[in-house]
């Protein structure tokens, strides 16, 4: 049977234009050592393609007078496209209103009234755009999603860019945004309502490979814990961190097992707390799902500690992506995503979710070589050896983990957790 695996690792390098990505089995990798747990069980996993979703911060449209906000993400389903919302600052006295994506394109799409066009679709397409966004009356906020029928351009690339519309009374154009594949959310962390924890710093979210890739810095935490919970809520809005009944419980949807036994780590003595870590499929696994949300910080006895709400939108600028595929001339059957990204440390992180692996095995080495180019796949020859500069270390021991089933956490009393491989000057 094949295990899917998933996990993030980190080493200290440069981000580079996109090089050799390759996989070494346990046989082949003579000085490789396991550096990350898995971080979810292999039933709350599922298998992503690189650039799994698109997502637009909305803004007014250009020239109006409206307040709207939110965030719009745009996957993949049964081969056409699905859209998520969560879209705030809409007229209190409606029920519902257009949400569309428009023929303009660009990162400028958004800077006049006249960019971003008329309805998004082909040639010979009956136009699909009567889709909504819904709430209800008296309320300034709308969360949902709907199915798309096809358009004629049913695949995020032939999405990226393009102009989002949001449509208030009358059909007016309230809102506006364009869709990306890299964007993030971030969460300021203070006390939990009601608690003088002391705990503050940052918790960020991103989605690539289809789950959601956190990473956080706290302080504030007991010296003497080395790990506690560290979860996205189901409690939202602004103001979900006034009160200690507001955030509610791990925010996962119906049918679908609980993800959040994810959590921070330190050192015993310390009372800071950084790391990453990659979330099992909550059934909410794009950003318009997570935004506004709580995130809430827990001691190592499970007493909450720490709050905040995922309100500000970023976007990711250095974040590279690989499918894998076997390696030329072999025989395997590997394929799956691997993501690197710079985290605020300047550490590179690997994110990855890689299945076809062999059943007997645990581990195997995971690195980035120094080929390069577009063809670099195509011969065993080329993607060459591992890949650092003249001077440091090679840092290149990292490897992908899985425990066998036998030992997978049963309750979150194991923690996932990151490691860093650091590269010094020989």
């Amino acid at each position: 049977m094949e295990r899917i695996r998933t996990a993030v690792v980190a080493v200290l390098l440069w981000l580079v234009p996109c090089q050799g990505l390759s996989i070494h089995n346990c046989g082949g990798q003579s000085d490789g050592k396991p550096v990350a747990h898995p971080v979810a069980k292999p039933e709350n996993m599922r298998k992503a393609n690189a650039g799994s979703a698109l997502s637009a911060m909305m803004g007014p449209y250009p020239g109006s007078s409206s307040g709207v906000s939110g965030v719009v993400s745009v996957t993949m389903s049964g081969g056409l496209l699905k859209v998520a919302y969560t879209l705030t600052g809409l007229d209190a006295s409606l029920t519902s209103g257009g949400l569309h994506i428009h023929s303009g394109s660009g990162t400028d799409v958004c800077s006049d009234s006249s960019l971003p066009g008329g309805h998004y679709f082909a040639t010979g397409f009956v136009d699909p755009w009567s889709t909504t966004w819904s709430k209800t009356a008296g309320s300034t906020t709308a969360t949902g999603s709907f199915s798309v029928g096809a358009s004629g351009y049913d695949t995020l690339a032939e999405n990226e860019f393009h102009a989002v519309v949001a449509h208030g009374a009358g059909g007016a154009r309230v809102g506006c945004g364009f869709l990306q594949y890299y964007g993030g959310l971030t969460s300021a962390i203070g006390e939990y309502p009601g608690t003088s924890s002391g705990v503050s710093g940052l918790f960020k979210v991103s989605v690539y490979t289809g789950l959601l890739e956190v990473s956080y810095t706290l302080e504030g935490l007991a010296a003497s814990s080395t790990s506690g919970g560290l979860h996205i809520h189901s409690g939202s809005g602004t103001n979900v961190c006034s009160d200690a009944s507001l955030p509610g419980g791990h925010y996962y949807a119906a049918g679908v097992t609980d993800p959040w036994f994810t959590t921070w780590s330190k050192p015993s003595g310390s009372t800071s707390a950084s790391g990453t870590f990659v979330v099992g499929a909550s059934g909410y696994d794009t950003l318009a799902e997570n935004y506004l949300h709580a995130v809430v910080v827990h001691a190592s006895s499970g007493s909450r500690v720490g709050c905040g709400y995922l309100g500000t939108y970023t976007t990711l600028s250095s974040e590279l992506a690989a499918a894998m595929g076997p390696y030329p001339g072999s025989s395997s059957s590997v394929g799956g995503v691997v993501s690197v990204s710079v985290m605020d440390s300047g550490l590179l992180r690997l994110a990855y979710y890689v299945d076809g692996l062999s059943a007997s095995e645990t581990s195997g080495g995971l690195h980035i070589h120094s080929g390069s180019g577009e063809s670099v796949c195509s011969d065993a020859s080329l993607p060459g050896g591992h890949y650092f500069a003249s001077g440091f270390v090679d840092p290149w021991f990292t490897t992908f983990e899985d425990w066998p089933a036998a030992h997978l956490p049963r309750a979150p009393s194991r923690w996932a957790r990151a490691a860093t491989t650091r590269s010094p000057r020989m």
